[in-house]
């Protein structure tokens, strides 16, 4: 089974749902997976964390070479 990531390029834009977690997508075309976290706070501010995948990475960039 593989698991295809919404693939970003530079200036590209996406709509995400304000309820998820752990969002991951692809960055570029290195093959970076990225995990995107966020969450609604006082006055409807956004926080985000984006943080690196090495094992989504890994798994992302053998199956591609298929």
């Amino acid at each position: 089974m593989s698991t295809t990531y919404p693939q970003l390029k530079k200036g590209g834009m996406i709509t995400l749902n304000p309820v998820s977690e752990n969002f991951k997508f692809a960055c570029c075309d290195c093959g970076l997976i990225h995990t995107l976290d966020f969450k609604i706070i006082k006055n409807m501010n956004i926080e985000m964390t984006v943080t690196r995948d090495n094992r989504a990475t890994g798994q992302y960039r053998r199956w591609r070479k298929k």
